[in-house]
């Protein structure tokens, strides 16, 4: 007589399926900083310009009427004084700190605690 075979059932698990890929969170995470950078650069130059100016003088004397008088003054160029460093800085910086964190953030959970797993830890 044949004695019945049992098998044991093996499961294996398969990764978790990624959407995005590492190096492109690191360029969608610099485009996208080098964007609020550039709508945000004629704040930063007023403001710039507000703490530059020597006490006393009134070239300057609120926020709004810092950009009308810059606007005026030099015109649209005044106000994107600047630009194009401050999207490249964030293109290099913003990309590296954002895009890492989330690998970084798995390795060192990994690695660091008794989460040998991988688990979510949020």
């Amino acid at each position: 007589q044949a004695l019945p075979i049992k098998a044991d059932a093996v499961a294996v698990k398969a990764p978790p399926a990624q959407s995005e890929s590492t190096l492109l969170k690191f360029a969608i995470s610099g485009c996208v900083s080098a964007c609020v950078s550039a709508s945000l650069n004629g704040l930063d130059v007023t403001k710039v310009r507000m703490q530059n100016q020597k006490v006393g003088d009134t070239r300057y004397p609120g926020f709004i009427s810092g950009m009308k008088r810059i606007y005026q003054d030099e015109g649209l160029a005044g106000i994107n004084k600047g630009i194009r460093p401050s999207m490249l800085r964030e293109l290099s910086y913003s990309s590296i700190r954002l895009g890492a964190y989330e690998p970084l953030r798995k390795f060192f959970s990994v690695t660091f605690t008794d989460n040998r797993e991988g688990k979510n830890t949020d």
